[in-house]
């Protein structure tokens, strides 16, 4: 029955005269605050989905940001491993080529080692 009802309607709203223009019979001066009206209206419209728009890309930049703030800090992470790492080689290459630390006395007892025509 409603959508018979909502058929009904249509075919009326096809068949009948066309919404008469709020506007038509307004005097010059009124149908151009009128049309000027409609401009601005259009407008502020324009400016709401804009403004919607900016929304939505201003929160996608947000996730994006904290996204690559979350990569920079892992990044610092592995650089300060690999800080540690380094310094501790360089730690232990030191005490290797150090004479006091047993470096000479290591190298002298490979010397010792080897056969005397390889050290020549």
């Amino acid at each position: 029955r409603i959508l018979e009802l909502r058929a009904r309607i249509g075919r009326l709203q096809a068949s009948g005269p066309a919404a008469p223009n709020p506007g038509e019979k307004l005097a010059p001066k009124a149908k151009a605050l009128a049309t000027r009206a409609d401009t601005m209206r259009q407008k502020l419209r324009d400016a709401e989905e804009a403004l919607s728009q900016g929304g939505v890309e201003r929160a996608r930049l947000e996730a994006a940001c904290a996204e690559e703030a979350r990569k920079a800090e892992l990044l610092r992470g592995v650089v300060s491993a690999l800080e540690a790492v380094y310094d501790k080689a360089d730690q232990h290459l030191s005490e290797l080529a150090s004479p006091t630390r047993g470096g000479a006395a290591r190298g002298q007892a490979s010397a010792a080692q080897q056969d005397p025509a390889e050290v020549a």
